[in-house]
């Protein structure tokens, strides 16, 4: 259990810090990206404590900004696990293309990410049921 906890703090520190390095060149004034920043922090904390309509919520607000808002593929992959965590399978699929969708604009991080989001995905349309010890088999951290 303990281990399993290390890896998740360590799986969403990897994602957080990649979506800031991406967000740097998204043109944001540094308010603008610090809000969709919180709204991202509390809802990968309510994600690592299962409480997923919170996180819901909280991505919600940080997609609103728009087509161009920093750190907005990343808002819809958290969404999506979300999504995929409450057995939205559905919303969690369109979560998680366009993921994809958006990270293709990122030449270095992009097929990453879009890896990921494609095995979340996959197992999505499959109604395979989501679990921690998941994320653990599609990470090599």
């Amino acid at each position: 259990m303990e281990g399993s906890d290390t890896f998740m703090k360590s799986f969403f520190f990897l994602c957080f810090a990649s979506i800031f390095l991406y967000s740097c060149t998204a043109g944001y004034s540094r308010s603008e990206s610090a809000s969709i920043g919180l709204n991202l922090t509390f809802a990968i904390d309510s994600i690592k404590n299962e409480r997923y309509d919170d996180a819901i919520k909280d991505l919600d607000n940080a997609i609103k900004g728009g087509p161009n808002t920093p750190y907005l593929f990343a808002a819809h992959l958290y969404r999506g696990m979300a999504q995929y965590a409450m057995g939205n399978y559905d919303a969690a699929v369109a979560d998680f293309e366009r993921t994809s969708e958006l990270a293709s604009r990122n030449e270095e991080k992009g097929p990453w990410i879009r890896k990921v989001a494609g095995i979340f995905a996959d197992r999505a349309e499959k109604r395979v049921p989501f679990s921690k010890e998941m994320l653990q088999k599609l990470t090599p951290y």
